[in-house]
């Protein structure tokens, strides 16, 4: 039979592993968002480096966009 202070240490660390498993699902879903922003400023350098080859005035022109992006 389990004493008063062994159920407290199950408990306790019964919600110390639910905690543990929302910080994971929580660092895992900031990882993904990470890399989507990784995708994005990749595809964002490409644009550039697209409209700078295709388009050398481009950046002369608007370099209030061409800042943006």
């Amino acid at each position: 039979m389990q004493t008063i202070k062994e159920s407290e240490l199950i408990e306790r660390l019964h919600i110390l592993e639910k905690s543990i498993s929302t910080l994971t699902s929580a660092v895992e879903k900031e990882v993904r968002a990470l890399d989507i922003v990784k995708d994005l400023e990749k595809e964002i350098k490409t644009i550039k480096l697209f409209l700078s080859q295709s388009h050398p005035d481009f950046k002369t022109r608007f370099p209030e966009i061409f800042r943006k992006i």
